[in-house]
């Protein structure tokens, strides 16, 4: 895009991660890495949802993470409900004397529930404690949550940025989200995250909120940056070409974020199978995102006329001169 797209790089992860992510580590950073899509899961703080198709990996060929239909993320309240074990971005907030343990269980019965260190599991805890901005906002919940005058707690993660952030700007807090004690009212912008201190149900995040991604892939963004959203703006560049458009779309984010330089840290692409599964989850958010602009933009596409010309394909009239226009 001839420098229109410039975002800020990605930090060096903490020197915990960094170790575990080198290739050069030992047997403690490989037992880590063959096992990373399990580690991130059980500190996620949404649920992928999406039907993966595990038949592929049956025969002798290289791993292929592959999935079908529609992908999207999702979050539960912040308590469970009565007898059931805490989930994703519960695990923050409940029962956390044995977080640990809860988080090792939360997996499904499998190999990769087995091969999980508790060490490994405890330390990514004291950094995600220590480093990340989102999991410092659960504790605070949960510091509410456990006290004497304890009342109902919703948080509200913000999806407005007010200035022209770029991309991996690490915003406070308080410029991320509120914490709301007591009653709720009405949310004060669309793109907002609100969890709630007890839902019934799921609640779908939108795949523009800044959030979107490090809330599913703490490993890969370990102090909860930014991801894409709808204010990253052109960068000023007299050279490049004018349009319309002031803002960077995600296809531009993305292809500008997953190239590898000397002077950004590496974390995506020294996750391995965890960097894979993220390619196809920013694969299928464009993906999604062009078929709405197609759902919502049916009279611009003028379909009456190309229903016509598949009707003329039908009929047989291979002589477009006989067709017409």
């Amino acid at each position: 895009m001839q420098g229109s797209v410039k975002l800020e790089f990605l930090e060096q992860p903490p020197e915990y991660l960094k170790e575990l992510l080198n290739y050069k580590g030992g047997k403690n950073s490989a037992k880590f890495r063959e096992q990373i899509r399990a580690y991130n899961s059980i500190f996620a703080f949404t649920s992928m949802g999406a039907k993966i198709d595990t038949a592929i990996n049956m025969r002798l060929r290289p791993y292929v993470y592959k999935i079908s239909g529609q992908n999207y993320h999702r979050i539960r309240g912040l308590i469970p409900d009565q007898g059931k074990q805490p989930k994703f971005a519960q695990l923050y907030v409940h029962n956390t004397d044995n977080e640990v343990q809860n988080r090792l269980h939360s997996l499904k019965e499998g190999r990769s529930a087995q091969a999980l260190d508790e060490n490994i599991v405890h330390n990514l805890k004291v950094m995600f404690d220590n480093n990340n901005k989102i999991a410092k906002l659960f504790r605070m919940a949960r510091d509410r949550l456990t006290a004497p005058d304890a009342k109902e707690i919703h948080i509200r993660l913000l999806g407005t940025r007010s200035n022209q952030l770029r991309q991996y700007t690490i915003p406070t807090t308080t410029e991320i989200a509120g914490l709301i004690v007591g009653d709720l009212g009405q949310s004060n912008g669309r793109r907002d995250i609100v969890i709630e201190h007890k839902s019934k149900g799921l609640q779908r995040i939108k795949e523009f909120h800044p959030k979107f991604m490090a809330m599913q892939y703490p490993l890969l963004f370990p102090y909860g940056e930014d991801g894409f959203h709808l204010d990253i703006f052109y960068s000023e560049n007299k050279k490049r070409r004018k349009t319309k458009r002031k803002t960077v779309t995600m296809r531009e984010y993305f292809a500008y974020q997953l190239q590898q330089r000397t002077s950004e840290a590496n974390t995506l692409i020294c996750a391995g199978r965890l960097f894979q599964q993220y390619v196809v989850d920013a694969y299928t958010k464009i993906e999604e995102q062009r078929l709405r602009w197609y759902k919502l933009n049916q009279t611009v596409l003028r379909t009456k006329l190309y229903r016509n010309v598949c009707d003329a394909v039908v009929r047989g009239d291979t002589i477009a001169a006989a067709t017409g226009k």
